[in-house]
């Protein structure tokens, strides 16, 4: 299934425009919301950007069954954490935010897989191909 650029920038944008602002107002700071906006591009953008490579290269050369497509997109998910992380901490940097804050690596990467999960439960909900029915919407497409 494809989806229009327009919707995916638009969606997107939105998510990170709503994450600016809960940063910027979580940080008592509202006049970083700029900032925090263009950080919050990272889990935003960088989220769509990994299920679309893991539906488009890691999903079709896997087997079909439940345990190896999760544990691959779990595995994923956890290691884009880890990197979007690290490039909201320098983006932050480089555009004067709040730059010495930064989780471990580790909890990093499981903070994605929870915001991963949280957005896939919310594709459930709706009817859509998910994480949860990962195995299912392969055998019916």
């Amino acid at each position: 299934m494809t989806e229009p650029a327009r919707a995916t920038i638009m969606r997107n944008g939105t998510i990170a425009l709503c994450m600016g602002a809960i940063l910027a107002l979580a940080t008592r700071r509202p006049s970083i919301f700029p900032q925090m906006a263009a950080v919050a591009l990272w889990p935003s953008f960088g989220g769509h950007f990994v299920e679309i490579f893991f539906l488009n290269h890691l999903a079709p050369r896997m087997p079909d069954s439940d345990l190896p497509l999760r544990s691959a997109r779990l595995a994923l998910w956890f290691v884009a954490g880890i990197a979007i992380a690290y490039c909201m901490q320098w983006t932050s940097v480089l555009l004067g935010g709040p730059g010495r804050i930064r989780p471990a690596w580790w909890l990093a990467g499981l903070l994605f897989i929870g915001l991963e999960l949280i957005a896939n439960a919310l594709l459930w909900s709706s009817g859509r191909p998910n994480f949860f029915t990962a195995c299912k919407s392969r055998r019916s497409s």
